[in-house]
């Protein structure tokens, strides 16, 4: 018997999903995004809640929703940020499945019911990505770019670094949650735009996905405090640089190079003239990994921002050292 083909109806119904729900801040909205979760049609969840030293209603808010719902559990830790919460939220969750879903967020009562049901055709998938509203990255996800499911490594690799049509997100999606659980894919601690680490790391490990064509997830663009609305952050910049470059491996090489080098270009770009030693740093390590034509188009993209001597003078004395 193919065990991929061995999941029954009545087994998938009984699958549990995890989701997770940092909470820092939310008072305008939590109640709207725990309501949406409570209200799923498919009904055998394990809603786990991370406050993560909330100063606002958001604990009183939370409290009172759990006590009338079983399947609510309430944590609260000092604020560490959305990460730490994660991580946290992942260290208590024991469903087969897992689904993080941001507090500003909601979802539709269909979300986990539509996830799950893709889960049932295609059993045992590592992620089944849901379709989201409200987010630029989700225009151009439909079946014309997708297929339902692919189980392509290469595939799979090469479209999770091109981050279209799958986005870098780690919301709005159903995670096998012994996958993160035994590659450590956990979320880098003290940095913004953590969820570009996770999406590279799980993308080694990755060897099935699927996709639900239908809206499950409704992305909330209007809070003012949502990271789209932070500045540039040139500091967890060169931290997310800098893992990429250690962690970059045999399979599918070209297009991790592809992505460093797109990330050093950009930040070199918009950071500070202080942090351009550090990025020069990187610049030149990635360079020892790279091509003959990649560290062409490193030298003619320096040559353009008419500091091609600078970069040369560096990466001699680095060479040196």
């Amino acid at each position: 018997m193919n065990l991929y083909k061995s999941l029954e109806k009545d087994t998938a119904d009984k699958l549990l999903i995890s989701i997770i729900i940092p909470v820092y801040n939310a008072e305008k909205y939590i109640k709207r995004c725990l309501l949406s979760v409570q209200n799923q049609i498919y009904q055998n969840l394990e809603i786990i809640i991370i406050n993560d030293g909330s100063q606002d209603q958001s604990v009183n808010i939370c409290q009172e929703i759990a006590k009338k719902d079983s399947r609510i559990s309430f944590y609260s830790q000092n604020n560490k940020g959305v990460s730490s919460a994660r991580n946290y939220g992942l260290k208590l969750a024991t469903g087969d499945y897992v689904y993080f879903l941001d507090s500003d967020d909601y979802i539709i009562p269909t979300c986990i019911e539509k996830l799950v049901s893709v889960l049932k055709k295609y059993p045992f998938t590592d992620i089944i990505q849901g379709r989201a509203t409200g987010w630029a990255q989700h225009d151009v996800y439909n079946k014309k770019h997708l297929p339902d499911y692919s189980c392509n490594r290469k595939w799979i690799k090469r479209t999770m670094l091109h981050r279209k049509p799958i986005p870098f997100t780690p919301w709005n999606k159903l995670v096998r949650l012994d996958l993160i659980h035994k590659h450590q894919l956990y979320f880098i601690k003290d940095i913004l735009y953590e969820d570009i680490v996770w999406n590279y790391d799980m993308a080694k490990y990755i060897s099935s996905i699927a996709f639900c064509f239908d809206k499950t997830y409704i992305y909330n663009s209007d809070n003012p405090d949502s990271i789209m609305h932070l500045g540039f952050d040139s500091h967890s910049w060169l931290i997310i640089i800098n893992h990429l470059i250690q962690s970059i491996d045999p399979f599918c090489k070209r297009a991790q190079h592809q992505l460093i080098l797109h990330f050093l270009r950009r930040t070199y770009r918009k950071s500070e003239i202080n942090y351009r030693t550090d990025l020069m740093r990187l610049f030149h390590q990635m360079a020892q990994k790279c091509t003959f034509t990649e560290r062409l188009g490193i030298y003619y993209f320096f040559f353009t921002q008419k500091n091609i001597q600078e970069y040369i003078h560096q990466s001699l004395r680095r060479s040196k050292t």
